[in-house]
Protein backbone atom coordinates (compact mmCIF):
# COMPACT_ATOMS: atom_id res chain seq x y z
CA UNK A 1 0.00 0.00 0.00
CA UNK A 2 1.50 3.29 -1.13
CA UNK A 3 1.47 6.64 0.64
CA UNK A 4 -1.69 7.94 -1.06
CA UNK A 5 -4.01 5.01 -0.10
CA UNK A 6 -2.60 5.10 3.43
CA UNK A 7 -3.29 8.84 3.65
CA UNK A 8 -6.82 8.39 2.25
CA UNK A 9 -7.43 5.61 4.76
CA UNK A 10 -6.28 7.90 7.58
CA UNK A 11 -8.54 10.70 6.36
CA UNK A 12 -11.52 8.35 6.13
CA UNK A 13 -10.88 6.97 9.63
CA UNK A 14 -10.71 10.51 10.98
CA UNK A 15 -13.98 11.49 9.28
CA UNK A 16 -15.69 8.30 10.47
CA UNK A 17 -14.58 8.82 14.08
CA UNK A 18 -15.83 12.43 13.99
CA UNK A 19 -19.15 11.29 12.52
CA UNK A 20 -19.49 8.66 15.24
CA UNK A 21 -18.78 11.07 18.11
CA UNK A 22 -21.27 13.76 17.01
CA UNK A 23 -24.39 11.74 18.01
CA UNK A 24 -22.89 11.19 21.46
CA UNK A 25 -22.68 14.95 22.03
CA UNK A 26 -26.36 15.59 21.21
CA UNK A 27 -29.08 16.02 23.80
CA UNK A 28 -31.26 13.06 24.69
CA UNK A 29 -34.29 14.94 23.36
CA UNK A 30 -32.74 14.95 19.89
CA UNK A 31 -33.01 11.16 19.76
CA UNK A 32 -36.75 11.40 20.51
CA UNK A 33 -37.37 13.55 17.44
CA UNK A 34 -34.76 12.16 15.04
CA UNK A 35 -35.02 8.93 13.14
CA UNK A 36 -32.12 6.77 14.32
CA UNK A 37 -32.44 4.59 11.23
CA UNK A 38 -31.79 7.61 9.03
CA UNK A 39 -28.63 8.42 10.96
CA UNK A 40 -27.31 4.87 10.67
CA UNK A 41 -28.16 4.71 6.98
CA UNK A 42 -26.42 8.03 6.26
CA UNK A 43 -23.27 6.99 8.12
CA UNK A 44 -22.90 3.63 6.38
CA UNK A 45 -23.90 5.00 2.99
CA UNK A 46 -21.27 7.73 3.16
CA UNK A 47 -18.52 5.21 3.86
CA UNK A 48 -19.70 2.98 1.01
CA UNK A 49 -19.72 5.90 -1.44
CA UNK A 50 -16.18 6.96 -0.55
CA UNK A 51 -14.96 3.37 -0.76
CA UNK A 52 -16.58 2.87 -4.18
CA UNK A 53 -15.40 6.23 -5.53
CA UNK A 54 -11.77 5.91 -4.48
CA UNK A 55 -11.55 2.25 -5.39
CA UNK A 56 -11.97 0.56 -8.73
CA UNK A 57 -14.34 3.09 -10.29
CA UNK A 58 -11.83 5.95 -10.31
CA UNK A 59 -9.29 3.81 -12.15
CA UNK A 60 -11.88 2.65 -14.66
CA UNK A 61 -12.95 6.24 -15.30
CA UNK A 62 -9.39 7.35 -16.07
CA UNK A 63 -8.83 4.29 -18.28
CA UNK A 64 -12.04 4.86 -20.24
CA UNK A 65 -11.27 8.57 -20.62
CA UNK A 66 -7.89 7.84 -22.19
CA UNK A 67 -9.39 5.13 -24.43
CA UNK A 68 -11.98 7.67 -25.64
CA UNK A 69 -9.37 10.36 -26.31
CA UNK A 70 -7.03 7.90 -28.03
CA UNK A 71 -9.81 6.44 -30.15
CA UNK A 72 -10.94 9.90 -31.21
CA UNK A 73 -7.41 10.91 -32.22
CA UNK A 74 -6.83 7.67 -34.15
CA UNK A 75 -10.17 7.97 -35.94
CA UNK A 76 -9.44 11.58 -36.92
CA UNK A 77 -6.03 10.57 -38.30
CA UNK A 78 -7.27 7.50 -40.21
CA UNK A 79 -10.61 8.72 -41.61
CA UNK A 80 -11.50 12.25 -40.57
CA UNK A 81 -14.80 12.41 -42.50
CA UNK A 82 -16.26 9.39 -40.74
CA UNK A 83 -14.88 10.64 -37.42
CA UNK A 84 -16.66 13.98 -37.84
CA UNK A 85 -19.93 12.25 -38.74
CA UNK A 86 -19.70 10.08 -35.64
CA UNK A 87 -18.71 13.12 -33.54
CA UNK A 88 -22.05 14.69 -34.46
CA UNK A 89 -23.67 12.09 -32.18
CA UNK A 90 -21.59 13.05 -29.11
CA UNK A 91 -24.22 15.52 -27.82
CA UNK A 92 -26.96 12.89 -28.22
CA UNK A 93 -24.96 10.32 -26.29
CA UNK A 94 -24.03 12.89 -23.63
CA UNK A 95 -27.65 13.95 -23.27
CA UNK A 96 -28.82 10.38 -22.85
CA UNK A 97 -26.18 9.76 -20.18
CA UNK A 98 -27.27 12.94 -18.39
CA UNK A 99 -30.91 11.81 -18.49
CA UNK A 100 -30.01 8.39 -17.12
CA UNK A 101 -27.92 10.03 -14.38
CA UNK A 102 -30.84 12.27 -13.41
CA UNK A 103 -33.24 9.31 -13.18
CA UNK A 104 -30.74 7.20 -11.22
CA UNK A 105 -30.09 10.07 -8.78
CA UNK A 106 -33.83 10.50 -8.20
CA UNK A 107 -34.44 6.78 -7.72
CA UNK A 108 -31.46 6.40 -5.40
CA UNK A 109 -32.82 9.23 -3.21
CA UNK A 110 -36.15 7.38 -2.99
CA UNK A 111 -34.31 4.14 -2.21
CA UNK A 112 -32.26 5.88 0.49
CA UNK A 113 -35.45 7.22 2.09
CA UNK A 114 -37.06 3.77 2.04
CA UNK A 115 -33.97 2.15 3.57
CA UNK A 116 -33.88 4.85 6.21
CA UNK A 117 -37.50 4.20 7.20
CA UNK A 118 -36.95 0.43 7.22
CA UNK A 119 -33.76 0.79 9.26
CA UNK A 120 -35.58 2.93 11.81
CA UNK A 121 -38.42 0.44 12.15
CA UNK A 122 -36.00 -2.48 12.46
CA UNK A 123 -34.00 -0.65 15.13
CA UNK A 124 -37.14 0.11 17.14
CA UNK A 125 -38.37 -3.48 16.86
CA UNK A 126 -35.04 -4.95 17.93
CA UNK A 127 -34.86 -2.48 20.82
CA UNK A 128 -38.36 -3.50 21.93
CA UNK A 129 -37.48 -7.20 21.69
CA UNK A 130 -34.37 -6.58 23.79
CA UNK A 131 -36.49 -4.76 26.38
CA UNK A 132 -39.00 -7.60 26.49
CA UNK A 133 -36.29 -10.23 26.97
CA UNK A 134 -34.61 -8.09 29.65
CA UNK A 135 -37.91 -7.87 31.52
CA UNK A 136 -38.14 -11.62 31.68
Amino acid sequence: MGPKPAYMSTVQCSKTSKANTVPLLLDAAWFDTANVGALITRLTEGVDKVEAGVGEKAGLFVQNLFVFIGGTVISLVKNWELALVSAAFFPLVGGSFAAVGFVVRKLSAEERAAYSRANGIAGEVLGAVKTIFAGG
